[in-house]
């Protein structure tokens, strides 16, 4: 057989198998987002005006795929698990979803706010760690702090962390994810009430 002939030989082949697998057949990406899972305060609702934000959270979580740690030094980018919003915008609008029932306000606003917007209590988050670890579960980790009209700091700076288990799908994953964030919402609000609550 002349090269030619091989050449035109395997381009039949993947001819083939292209048709085999046809138009439409690829693999489509799940997108999945985080919800708001805490419970809603039995107190009667506040006129507190909360700001939530800014949230920071690492570059290399902060992308459409979803990351799974699987050692110490290495992270795994899951090809067609994919957030379907940017996990920064996502993670301030899940936190202000939970405060929002734990205080409870109607009266939370996601930064950036107009100038014009009252806020009397702002929560600022840098996001050290949000992935699922080698052993399974879900570890988040954070830095924040509360300041007042101004830029008050009302509270110093806090480090909070938090483990979720998870299951072996990633809906499970996300759902633990979920469950991070409104364990962290529950403390936030609890430092919120105080901080409202002192002269």
């Amino acid at each position: 057989m002349t090269v030619e002939l091989r050449r035109l030989g395997l381009a039949a082949v993947g001819i083939v198998a292209f048709g085999c697998l046809g138009p439409g057949t690829e693999r489509m990406p799940q997108l999945y987002v985080l919800d708001a899972v805490g419970p809603v305060a039995d107190s009667a609702t506040t006129d507190l005006a909360i700001g939530v934000g800014p949230v920071s959270i690492p570059e290399r979580l902060d992308r459409p795929q979803i990351v799974t740690r699987s050692s110490r030094y290495e992270v795994e980018l899951a090809e067609f698990d994919r957030w379907a919003e940017p996990l920064e915008q996502s993670f301030a609008r899940v936190l202000a979803e939970n405060l929002s029932r734990a205080i409870p306000t109607d009266r939370i606003s996601l930064y950036p706010w107009n100038r014009s917007t009252p806020v009397e209590l702002q929560v600022a988050v840098v996001v050290t760690r949000f992935e699922r670890e080698p052993d399974g579960s879900v570890t988040l980790e954070t830095r924040w702090r509360l300041t007042g009209p101004g830029g008050r700091e009302v509270r110093p700076q806090f480090h909070s962390s938090y483990r979720e288990s998870a299951g072996d799908s990633t809906e499970e994953l996300v759902a633990a994810m979920s469950r991070a964030i409104a364990a962290f919402a529950r403390d936030v609000a609890a430092m919120l009430r105080a901080a409202a609550a002192t002269p």
